[in-house]
């Protein structure tokens, strides 16, 4: 096995991904004077060893006392991870002895040892330990990201597949969960019925966290207002006046790749979070994105808007986030108009530029009242990326099971989503939680996400999570963007998004090495196209489609189809 995994080492460190954290949507920002909403949406049916509403009778024990502690003897596990601990809270804070897991050890029984490596050397790290199987008993995050696959982790006896301890019962609460949404059940699962781990699992969908802003004054400048700005000849028009305004040095920010996910779900393209960014589904039937005529007419308009000057003429040379676009001294002097960015930027571009950043719905296309696609970076499964895979070092897989499955239950959401009670909620007369000063306006300027991390198990525990309370203490004009931008489309008229697909192992090999030399291709003619290094015709692209079809895509788009028929299926 050890020599398998050596020949697997390079894909290990080309499809681990990062730690994502900051990907939800909003909530109304919670006060010390405002409950926060507890989830609407709960597992159809709660096992029945779940605590009871109502207290019980004297002589009645507790319902959660049937099932906690977990063990009659202290226990402990092992479990991988990467982070960088709290120094923002102390220097020598770790995951070890944070309040949140130190309690979740007095509930259950259970303890564990975080080996934790750095955020910074996660993916090398992960890499090594697949060649030197050695193990811990539970991988954390990184094992979604096994070469060639979940399947292939299970079958290289690196993973356990979890679905016989689940049908034993040894998994109520994350069963029932499982079973109250046929979109989670299928996410969960591979397309063979096997499991590969727990997943941390949303309430609800999570919508659009990124989109388009603009500068309310400019808009006025131009005599227009924000209201007004829907369709692609309406921002158009704006855009092209005010590119030829004094003081405007950017009128449109423009993806630096030239990807533009504001642009490209108005052409009905996907360009988002935890689903596939190069192919899309028309019905049952998977085609690839950059060789449709919607990319071409993308191409047509954006090269349009850059030869009138409406985006930096060298916005491919810059790199990194939307503030570092064009130089963050143009976003201090005002110069852009509009730009992409998170909600939770936008009291910041305020700060740098003087100017009233608000978010904006993506433009529509001319005659188009809906698109067929989610705007740009929204999560389009309540299954996050965040996981638990118990590897085969465990030896005792049965109480991992069960250990696991308590951050599903009633007892743990409360913890894991509001942190410790007392320290950082209280509960009002309707038993709602109310957060406390410390969390709402820490006297430290220690951040939200920090105390959360700390005195609760965001990040770094599976369960059931309120993606609402981590935007707790956010700027009403960030929330304000985060609601503009989830109002501009709806999942159910979502039509083209594919889910993340499973590929086997001899898919997943063919497609990584036939795909890789045609996105390589794509990204360096998209830029040409757009700057006009390339000549962009019917004609031309046609022959760039034919030089496309020679690298194999049809290879690719079967690969996907077959898998996609069998997600369908699950």
């Amino acid at each position: 096995m050890k020599t398998r995994l050596l020949s697997l080492l390079l894909a290990a460190l080309l499809l681990i991904g990062i730690l994502a954290g900051c990907s939800s949507e909003p909530a109304d920002t919670p006060t010390t004077d405002t409950p926060v909403e507890t989830p609407t949406e709960e597992p159809a049916e709660e096992p029945s060893e779940e605590p009871s509403e109502e207290p019980s009778e004297p002589s009645e024990e507790p319902a959660e006392e049937s099932y906690l502690p977990l063990v009659t003897e202290p226990a402990e596990f092992s479990i991988w991870t990467a982070s960088d601990g709290f120094v923002d809270i102390d220097d020598d804070a770790t995951l070890n002895n944070t309040p949140y897991w130190e309690h979740v050890a007095e509930q259950t029984g259970v303890s564990l040892d975080w080996v934790t490596v750095s955020t910074a050397s996660q993916t090398e790290q992960f890499s090594l330990m697949l060649v030197s199987d050695d193990y811990e008993d539970y991988i954390n995050y990184q094992a979604r990201f096994y070469p060639n696959g979940m399947a292939n982790a299970i079958d290289e006896d690196i993973v356990v597949d979890i679905a016989p301890y689940i049908e034993q019962g040894l998994a109520p609460h994350y069963q029932a969960l499982r079973e109250s949404d046929e979109r989670i059940r299928t996410d969960t699962m591979l397309d063979d019925g096997r499991i590969g781990g727990f997943y941390r699992i949303l309430d609800s969908y999570q919508s659009s966290w990124a989109g388009p802003i603009i500068a309310e004054e400019w808009v006025e400048t131009a005599g227009y207002s924000i209201d007004s700005l829907v369709n692609l000849s309406d921002w158009h028009d704006m855009m092209l006046t005010l590119s030829q305004t004094e003081g405007v040095e950017i009128a449109m920010e423009l993806s630096a790749d030239g990807f533009d996910a504001t642009f490209l779900s108005c052409f009905d393209i996907p360009r988002g979070y935890s689903y596939d960014n190069n192919f899309r589904h028309i019905g049952d039937t998977v085609e690839y994105n950059f060789t449709s005529e919607d990319f071409y007419n993308y191409l047509v308009t954006l090269k349009t808007w850059y030869d009138e000057g409406i985006f930096d003429s060298e916005f491919y040379g810059f790199t990194g986030g939307t503030l570092s676009f064009g130089g963050q001294d143009i976003v201090s002097t005002g110069g852009v108009v509009c730009m992409r960015s998170l909600g939770s930027m936008i009291p910041l571009m305020d700060t740098l530029s003087g100017l009233s950043y608000r978010g904006i719905a993506a433009p529509l296309q001319d005659g188009r009242t809906t698109r067929n696609v989610a705007m740009t970076d929204a999560s389009f499964s309540r299954v996050e990326q965040n996981h638990w895979a118990i590897t085969t070092a465990c030896e005792d897989v049965e109480l991992a099971v069960r250990f696991a499955d308590y951050f599903y239950s009633e007892e743990a959401f409360m913890e894991l989503n509001y942190g410790m009670e007392g320290e950082c909620y209280t509960l009002n007369e309707n038993g709602e939680p109310v957060f406390t000063d410390m969390m709402v306006s820490n006297p430290d300027d220690i951040n939200y996400m920090t105390l959360i991390s700390y005195y609760g198990g965001f990040g770094s525990a599976v369960g059931r999570y309120d993606w609402q309370a981590q935007f707790n203490n956010m700027d009403s004009v960030a929330v304000e963007c985060y609601d503009i931008w989830d109002a501009t489309w709806s999942r159910e008229s979502d039509q083209y998004t594919l889910p993340l697909l499973s590929l086997t192992q001899d898919e997943s090999e063919t497609y990584s090495s036939t795909f890789s030399d045609i996105e390589t291709y794509v990204s360096e003619m998209t830029v040409k196209f757009i700057i006009g290094q390339e000549e962009l015709s019917e004609e031309s692209y046609a022959a760039y489609c034919q030089n496309i079809e020679a690298m194999r895509i049809d290879e690719c788009t079967e690969i996907l189809q077959a898998a996609y028929e069998r997600y369908l299926a699950r």
